[in-house]
């Protein structure tokens, strides 16, 4: 069984790669790289279960990047950090539901754990700034409220007066804006 709001996944995903990503858009009122995604996934195994097992595998993943994260501070809160995470009954829902809050889960883990490396631990390669820029747009192109993280993190920069960094940051979220403009001139 299916309730309302993953039977609108399973028809927004339900019929071509191109209708899905238009009707995010239109029907679902939502950034369209979930759908996207899902219609993807879907074309493996049609089935409820397996459309089910992609939001399992964000969870998974997401778990995996913020026992990582933890790692990389305390090797001893780590694993009390992951078995919290994943007793949680938000994420366990999420893992469940044929909906983009899973993948949403997955992108702030991986907006955070960047974050951390590149501005606050200061590993700041090119690759690095790359792959968070990436990661800040597909966020965008998941869920809005993830730019919440984004102006967040500018606020951390700001706050703590870290010029130089506050400049990278300012300068990538322009071209993550630029990126993203696109879906905001699409909306119906």
């Amino acid at each position: 069984n299916v309730w309302l709001d993953e039977a609108y996944s399973l028809r927004t995903t339900g019929t071509s790669f191109t209708e899905s990503i238009r009707a995010a858009v239109a029907f679902e009122e939502q950034p369209p790289l979930y759908f996207g995604l899902l219609y993807l996934w879907r074309q493996i195994d049609g089935s409820i279960l397996f459309a089910r097992l992609f939001s399992l595998g964000c969870v998974l993943l997401s778990a995996f990047l913020l026992f990582r994260m933890a790692r990389r501070h305390s090797a001893v809160l780590a694993p009390i950090i992951l078995v919290l995470y994943l007793a949680n009954p938000h994420v366990l829902w999420a893992a469940t539901e044929i909906r983009a809050y899973a993948l949403s889960m997955l992108l702030a883990t991986a907006l955070l754990g960047s974050f951390l490396e590149i501005f606050v631990e200061r590993r700041d390669r090119p690759a690095r700034l790359a792959l968070f820029a990436g990661i800040a747009v597909a966020s965008l192109y998941t869920q809005y409220f993830l730019g919440v993280l984004l102006a967040f993190n500018l606020a951390y920069l700001a706050i703590g007066r870290d010029g130089k960094g506050l400049r990278r940051y300012a300068g990538l979220m322009v071209a993550v804006g630029a990126l993203f403009a696109r879906i905001v001139r699409s909306d119906p």
